[in-house]
């Protein structure tokens, strides 16, 4: 089965690998023991990577593809989805794109932001034949059943043939999901106008339009501690775990009780959560770090603007602190003093 991640760039080595860090969570992966390769679908910008750097991520295992082409062609057919902003656009697009790849052949959809803790051998050897989005995020998505992208597809196009109309139609059906979104391993959209992929993605998976495998069946075969958001694990893992979890680091290695963490999604709110719990432990704080949202404290506008004057707490600097070559542990964080929410962690 393919291993798939799907990136674009717009500047050099450097920035590239501190938002989308592949060498190092290649040399990771080979430090966990894993030999898988993945195939890398730059939707734009790969001719500005260096020749010296491309070369490297090859001997790590990765296939880069110029999709450019491809993804031009898609954008000018697909212009109403312009109006979501060029992020947004791609995102929506990029399963085209893996479609015109892979064709039928089945694939794992990786986002870069994905840190392996089990190798993707592991987490593969798990979920054979099924397919899913985990948790209603698309970051790590999985489809042996061939009918998806062409159900993707079509459902794009009547949903970019009248944006305002198909979303209407999605949040009319949308309160039959509100209480059963988590049994059908999804999450409930809140936005009135779909205005992403993974909005659209929600609608499509829990309305039963594209195949999805329910979060018994998921959970029946998961031999790791599996959840696509590390700032809301208590109510995304899934295993047999209970509350509290006990987190460890052995050899290298993070685990939640017995169970080894298959992967850390470094998705933008937990970074933002961690670089903020990072910033208040250099200047000696121990207590409970809230979780920032509406209200936001001086010290964490003081952690913002260090953040962007500095440089500092980017993406790839915090998976070099917590997760490159001799590491800091999470442990500083994910227990009952500190962590964002009690009762989650012992």
């Amino acid at each position: 089965m393919r291993q798939l991640i799907v990136v674009w760039n717009k500047s050099g080595n450097s920035a590239f690998e501190q938002q989308t860090p592949l060498a190092l969570n290649g040399n990771r992966n080979r430090r966990l023991g894993s030999k898988a390769e993945f195939d890398v679908l730059f939707l734009e910008g790969l001719t500005l990577l260096s020749e010296g750097y491309r070369e490297g991520l090859s001997g790590l295992g990765y296939h880069l593809h110029d999709m450019e082409g491809l993804y031009r062609r898609l954008r000018d057919g697909y212009k109403p989805l312009a109006r979501f902003g060029d992020y947004e656009q791609k995102c929506f697009l990029r399963w085209l794109v893996i479609q015109d790849f892979c064709g039928n052949e089945p694939f794992v959809h990786n986002d870069a932001d994905i840190v392996f803790n089990a190798t993707p051998e592991e987490i593969e050897a798990d979920f054979s034949s099924l397919t899913f989005m985990l948790q209603g995020c698309p970051a790590y998505t999985r489809v042996d059943d061939p009918t998806w992208l062409n159900v993707y597809r079509a459902e794009l196009d009547r949903f970019a043939a009248d944006v305002g109309a198909y979303s209407e139609e999605a949040w009319r059906e949308r309160p039959a999901f509100a209480s059963t979104f988590k049994e059908r391993n999804g999450a409930l959209w809140s936005r009135r106008l779909l205005s992403s992929d993974q909005d659209l993605l929600q609608f499509l998976t829990l309305s039963g339009r594209l195949p999805q495998a329910d979060a018994a069946t998921v959970g029946a075969r998961c031999s790791t501690a599996l959840f696509q958001n590390p700032l809301v694990i208590g109510s995304d893992i899934h295993s047999s775990l209970s509350l509290p979890f006990r987190y460890e680091r052995q050899g290298g290695i993070d685990y939640i009780g017995d169970r080894k963490v298959a992967f850390w999604h470094m998705q933008g709110n937990f970074c933002d959560y961690l670089g903020y719990a990072t910033f208040l432990r250099s200047l000696g704080d121990r207590g409970r770090i809230p979780w920032v949202r509406a209200e936001q404290p001086l010290s964490y506008l003081a952690y913002r603007a260090v953040k962007r004057f500095c440089g500092a707490y980017s993406r790839g600097q915090l998976m070099r602190r917590y997760f490159g070559d001799g590491s800091n542990d999470l442990g500083f964080l994910l227990n009952d003093r500190t962590f964002w929410q009690g009762g989650v962690f012992a």
